[in-house]
């Protein structure tokens, strides 16, 4: 498998430009490659790797990164978004206020600088509660089509377009987010049509439940939508922090799910 990196040590005193030297090396010392992008053939496994940087007074720093390598083969899709085309990939909106056009309910998406970017808002209604009786559904405190007050989160999303992902069984699937909101975001997968998908979501600002001061909170939560009705899988109390890249990754295998946060599990 090819891979490239470009890191640096968190704290270096010193600027990118005195660096004189990038050495990565793996677990036994060996040197594997040397630049501070570096093309490299890996073992299909996970593995350690250290990067040695020296400067031009001899300084040095290192850092290490994990390389979770799989065969080219087996890479149902890969996307850097640096080719300039979102051909294969369509943007579905789904919230009813705050976009843009005549009716609020458009979102506006771009590639820029090798990533693809949301640049406007789309959002839901907000569940209220005002008694288990009264007449409509939104102001009951819960999901009118599903089965919790944290659910029903319908905003926009980038949906990829190949025609054989619908048959993709068990699979990995890994990106890096980074918004400077706090509203929801997240990852749709084994997604068949717009009523039965999959759903990692995540929020930051904890105003889903009934009651902020409740001590419910922000929440990270995987659902389930069947035939247009949600359904909770898992929870869990925690919230991102804007304006910092995360990783996301969830994993698909024998019908068991499992989803990950910077490398924590989030679910037991």
């Amino acid at each position: 498998m090819a891979s490239s990196w470009r890191t640096w040590p968190d704290g270096a005193s010193y600027g990118l430009s005195d660096i004189v030297s990038y050495v990565w090396t793996d677990a036994e010392g060996a040197v594997v490659a040397r630049g501070q992008t570096a093309p490299v053939t890996l073992d299909a496994v996970k593995q350690s790797l250290t990067l040695t940087v020296t400067d031009a007074n001899g300084e040095t720093a290192t850092d290490m990164v994990v390389v979770d390598a799989v065969f080219a083969a087996r890479v149902l899709l890969s996307e850097d978004f640096g080719g300039g085309d979102i051909s294969a990939w369509t943007i579905v909106d789904e919230g009813e206020s705050g976009g843009g056009g005549p009716d609020g309910t458009s979102s506006q998406w771009e590639l820029r600088d090798g990533a693809l970017v949301q640049l406007s808002n789309l959002t839901s209604r907000q569940l209220t509660w005002s008694g288990a009786s009264n007449s409509d559904p939104w102001k009951t405190g819960w999901s009118p089509l599903g089965d919790g007050v944290n659910v029903l989160r319908k905003g926009t999303c980038a949906l990829y377009n190949g025609a054989a992902a619908k048959d993709w069984t068990d699979y990995a699937l890994e990106a890096t987010i980074k918004s400077p909101d706090n509203g929801a975001l997240g990852l749709l997968f084994y997604c068949q049509d717009a009523n039965n998908y999959h759903k990692l979501e995540l929020d930051a600002n904890g105003d889903y439940d009934r009651s902020p001061g409740n001590g419910a909170g922000s929440l990270f939560q995987l659902i389930q939508v069947k035939d247009g009705v949600e359904r909770y899988l898992n929870q869990y109390p925690a919230k991102y922090t804007p304006d910092e890249a995360l990783n996301l990754r969830v994993e698909v295998a024998n019908s068991k799910i499992q989803a990950y946060v910077d490398r924590l599990a989030l679910f037991a």
